[in-house]
């Protein structure tokens, strides 16, 4: 995730050369994003990021995952995921809350669907990624405990079982 004092829009291209960079030194088996544009996609225009994505995923044998975003509980299509997670290489990962004891639902603020043709069906796929009452914990700058939930977490959380998977 960028911080609030990142850079606005050069930030976010800053951050897409050094992916791009990364992405050129080496084979990699597995890729998980948090990152991007904080807009929903649009069907007619291919962003940078989803690009990038798509070209590096479509010439290796790796396995992109991908935030859909948290704008789930905006309106209309302001809740559409949101890129790079429209990649048709990658796969979206929404978020999912346990709900009503017993079953699983999408989390309110997971972005939904759809997708852009051919991925339509997006998210691909939903991992628990925090509620109010069960939020991930971690450590900010000054030590202090902070407490979020959101797609970026629900992201590397699913990355991490994925890599212990061996095909």
């Amino acid at each position: 995730m960028l911080g609030k004092n990142t850079g606005g829009k050069k930030g976010l291209y800053r951050a897409l050369a050094l992916i791009d960079e990364v992405l050129d030194q080496s084979q990699y088996n597995l890729i998980s994003l948090s990152i991007g544009p904080p807009e929903s996609i649009d069907d007619d225009r291919v962003s940078a990021w989803t690009t990038l994505l798509d070209d590096y995923l479509g010439l290796s044998n790796c396995l992109g995952l991908v935030a859909v975003g948290n704008n789930g509980e905006e309106a209309d299509l302001a809740s559409r995921v949101m890129a790079p997670s429209d990649s048709v290489n990658a796969l979206g990962v929404g978020a999912c809350s346990h709900a009503n004891g017993d079953c699983w639902a999408r989390a309110p603020y997971s972005a939904k669907g759809p997708g852009r043709s051919p991925g339509l069906v997006k998210p691909d796929v939903v991992y628990f990624g925090g509620t109010l009452e069960s939020p991930f914990l971690f450590a900010g700058i000054r030590g202090q405990i902070l407490h979020e939930v959101g797609t970026s977490f629900s992201t590397p959380s699913l990355a991490r079982m994925a890599a212990g998977l061996k095909v």
